[in-house]
């Protein structure tokens, strides 16, 4: 009867196996953002800045569209939570008599102040 259960056994252990392995190749791995010295002030007349500078761009994969008439918005690094953390990409709908305005950092006197994307009338 000890025989009988062994192949049982391994069975199931190689099924355990291939589901983890099949959830874990599905995961997705988002950077968790650098942390910094960086504060945000608050300006009454020209709103909030960051005084520590966004880090470099990274590299957005863009996978195929999701269906014709869309296009791709890119990441961008967002100040969340006392630290840059990067925004991956997305797919997006083009509207008819609408621009997208890519979301942005500007430097001021103060420090760097985000932009939002948005929509912009044509």
């Amino acid at each position: 009867m000890a025989q009988s259960q062994t192949p049982n056994r391994s069975r199931l252990r190689l099924i355990a196996a291939l589901a983890t392995s099949s959830l874990l190749g599905a995961c997705i791995v988002v950077p968790v953002g650098r942390r910094s010295s960086g504060r945000v002030i608050e300006d009454d007349d020209d709103g909030e800045f960051v005084t520590v500078a966004p880090p470099p761009p990274q590299v957005d994969v863009a996978i195929a569209a999701p269906g014709p008439g869309y296009f791709w918005i890119g990441g961008h690094w967002g100040w969340i939570g006392g630290r840059h953390l990067w925004l991956g990409g997305r797919w997006e709908a083009h509207r008819p008599g609408w621009n997208w305005v890519p979301f942005g950092w500007t430097r001021h006197r103060r420090g760097w102040r985000a932009s939002p994307g948005r929509w912009d009338r044509r």
